[in-house]
């Protein structure tokens, strides 16, 4: 038995039939990863994997013992025996291919972001209302060790009311693909404001965003972005103040994903480095605070906080892939594949594992396509105010 996360209360699966689907990956250098929590999932059935790049396909597939293998996504699109579609592609054919895998009749889960443009995002919009497809987008950030645990501490009332959050990305991306020369910090800047989404069950209405610093000449090229680092303002729905800092380049600062979450009655922070335990404060005086009597500020207590893994979310099959410092060897196909989590916290079988809940038993996630979009289009109203000087600009109006 296990249960199920959704919105604000857990849903109890013990009792469910299990509804088995086939499910298709697509991009291996990245997808590489989350092809054993699909593969040893017990309500995934025929698994498919599928890349441009044929000894990468040879090699997932012999070491997971995966015989369906494509190398073109119209094949597998073609393939009417596939129920759905993780896309791990490249970031710029993110939407296009949404549209064409919902299109062709099958559910789409789609790596970060959902697309580079406002067209795109009403592209995917449009191909999932027609076809009656579910699409998931599959940020990571919110269904790590850190998330779900500040997120309790939200639910249970913990934190108490929260007052402001800021969320932060830092990472180098010099000498990848070249789809990312040059890519404005804020229209990847998914992993830093998806806390704030997901955590107060809203989106964002408006905000205001400036960038800094200088770049080469030959990194402005492809996208007209002069900025390495973007800074950005987001107000919430809900009235809450969102902070995001996103770099991309020329930042000599390592890889880095994190939030804090300021309550009035406790803040959470995650640490400076992915390994750090992220620190809790908390008021002393939480239950007996007394505003009439003079004081020369409260007395708060800070203490280092380890988030446990949270296996009663997950079938049991998926719980060795959680813990960071596990690597778990699957003896498959006469090889050892050895699974790797992600540095932000066991998210990987999290994720997995909900789109295939949404997909097998209609249990939606909260990045379903709409607020995918909310999310997505913010974060592009954000590069366009920087590359505005800073100017306000309305979200909530890319919608109408």
């Amino acid at each position: 038995m296990w249960r199920q996360r959704h919105d604000s209360y857990l849903i109890d699966l013990g009792c469910r039939t299990m509804k088995k689907i086939n499910v298709a990956v697509v991009g291996l250098n990245f997808g590489a990863q989350f092809v054993p929590c699909y593969r040893f999932h017990p309500n995934v059935g025929e698994l498919t994997i599928c890349d441009l790049d044929r000894e990468l396909v040879r090699i997932v597939g012999d070491r997971l013992g995966i015989k369906k293998r494509y190398y073109d996504l119209k094949d597998v699109l073609a393939d009417q025996s596939i129920d759905a579609v993780h896309l791990l592609t490249n970031i710029p054919a993110h939407s296009d291919q949404a549209v064409a895998v919902m299109n062709a009749g099958k559910h789409c889960a789609c790596a970060v972001p959902m697309s580079l443009t406002t067209k795109g995002v009403r592209d995917v919009l449009e191909a999932q209302k027609q076809s009656g497809k579910k699409y998931m987008l599959m940020e990571t950030i919110v269904f790590s060790r850190n998330f779900l645990l500040v997120q309790d501490m939200s639910i249970s009332g913990e934190l108490g009311r929260i007052q402001y959050i800021k969320g932060f990305h830092y990472q180098d991306m010099e000498g990848w693909p070249s789809y990312w020369a040059g890519l404005p910090p804020m229209l990847y800047g998914s992993h830093a404001l998806a806390p704030a989404f997901s955590l107060l069950q809203c989106g964002a209405s408006e905000v205001v965003c400036f960038g800094s610093g200088v770049m080469r000449e030959q990194l402005r090229t492809q996208y007209g972005n002069p900025y390495p680092m973007q800074s950005a303002f987001f107000m919430m729905e809900d009235g809450t103040l969102v902070e995001v800092t996103r770099t991309l380049f020329y930042n000599a600062r390592g890889y880095t994903e994190g939030f804090c979450v300021g309550g009035d009655l406790a803040t959470f922070e995650t640490g400076q480095l992915n390994s750090d335990q992220p620190v809790l404060f908390r008021y002393m005086d939480a239950g007996s605070f007394d505003p009439t009597i003079r004081r020369f500020g409260r007395d708060i207590s800070e203490s280092r906080i380890c988030p446990p893994d949270r296996l009663d979310l997950l079938p049991p099959e998926l719980h060795c892939f959680t813990q960071e410092h596990l690597r778990a060897s699957l003896e498959e196909g006469g090889g050892v594949y050895t699974y790797q989590p992600g540095p932000t916290g066991g998210h990987h079988p999290h994720v997995v594992h909900s789109f295939v809940e949404y997909v097998a038993h209609d249990v939606p996630p909260f990045f379903e396509v709409r607020n995918a979009a909310k999310l997505t289009i913010a974060c592009i109203c954000a590069h366009e105010s920087s590359m505005k000087g800073g100017q306000r600009i309305q979200i909530q109006d890319r919608f109408q």
